[in-house]
């Protein structure tokens, strides 16, 4: 009875299954009824000799129950966005409704990215072009501003003479243009002189159909009629600013240089101050002789239409 293999009981007998020969051997015939059987159950665990068994190793488990790497989506050329995504199919449902409409208009947000790209690369060469042209066809320049030892200085200047109301009856300057005479309107400039011999300076004007009031004040410098303005900090970008009384007779009228340097620029304007609006031809011609004794031209002068609105309000 050696050999082992596994035994059934079938009927009043015994089947013998497998044997030495394993799972592919034949069954062993059955006993007998009565037949006395005999067996010794093998230590546990049982070791199967090599020649009596065949190895069969374990399948390998398949990545595919797993993992299953998604297909690698080609943007569809008629839409631009893969085929199956909702930009592809939204893009597909816009083409739609806009051919059944008829509409051959499209809006830049609906542009593709190559026509996207195209106009961004010409509108850089717009902006190129611009500054190209800046460089070619820079601002032109100003006159420079004389020096200040060019400029005459009021003898023995009385400042408490020099407060009170003026009238601008006249500008010139090297920022100034002959064609802006009818829109330049006069103003008025009043000096009020303070304790530390400075003055407090308000100037009131029309603009848009509105009163300005421009306050500012004068420091005196150690040249008398010489002013420097107090708290420049406060004006942006401006640099230096000097005023100057050229020439006063204090009860009719006063000529006034201002000099200014602003963001590297250098500015300069001569005032002709009146008590009254009215402007004399001899003070007209004292005016021009001095504005071009400066470098200015006609060109450079104007004078202010007179008004009575803001001006003539106390």
């Amino acid at each position: 009875m050696g050999g082992g293999g596994v035994w059934l009981r079938r009927g009043a007998g015994l089947l013998r299954w497998g044997g030495m020969g394993g799972a592919l051997g034949p069954p062993a015939p059955a006993l007998r009824s009565g037949t006395a059987v005999s067996r010794t159950l093998p230590p546990f665990p049982r070791r199967v000799p090599s020649s009596s068994c065949t190895f069969r190793p374990a399948p390998a488990l398949r990545p595919a129950l797993f993992h299953r790497p998604r297909p690698l989506r080609r943007p569809n050329p008629q839409c631009g966005a893969p085929t199956g995504t909702w930009a592809c199919r939204w893009r597909r449902a816009r083409k739609a409704r806009t051919t059944a409409s008829g509409s051959s208009s499209r809006s830049a947000s609906f542009l593709g990215p190559e026509i996207m790209a195209l106009g961004l690369l010409w509108l850089g060469f717009t902006l190129l072009g611009a500054l190209q042209t800046q460089a070619r066809d820079p601002a032109p320049k100003l006159i420079p501003a004389p020096p200040l030892d060019r400029v005459p200085l009021q003898p023995d200047f009385k400042d408490d003479q020099f407060q009170g109301k003026w009238y601008v009856v006249g500008v010139a300057g090297n920022a100034f243009k002959k064609e802006e005479q009818g829109q330049f309107t006069m103003y008025t400039t009043t000096y009020e002189l303070k304790e530390d011999h400075s003055y407090n300076v308000t100037s009131i004007l029309l603009r848009d159909q509105n009163c300005d009031h421009w306050i500012r004040t004068f420091i005196p410098s150690s040249q008398p009629g010489q002013f420097n303005l107090g708290d420049i900090k406060r004006y942006f970008g401006v640099q230096s600013y000097i005023v100057r009384v050229a020439d006063t007779d204090y009860n009719q009228f006063a000529i006034v240089f201002f000099r200014k340097v602003y963001k590297n620029q250098e500015y300069f304007k001569t005032t002709l101050y009146r008590r009254t609006k009215e402007l004399t031809p001899e003070l007209r011609e004292k005016f021009i002789s001095f504005a071009k004794s400066l470098g200015l031209t006609d060109d450079h002068i104007i004078f202010p239409v007179p008004i009575d609105q803001c001006i003539d309000e106390e």
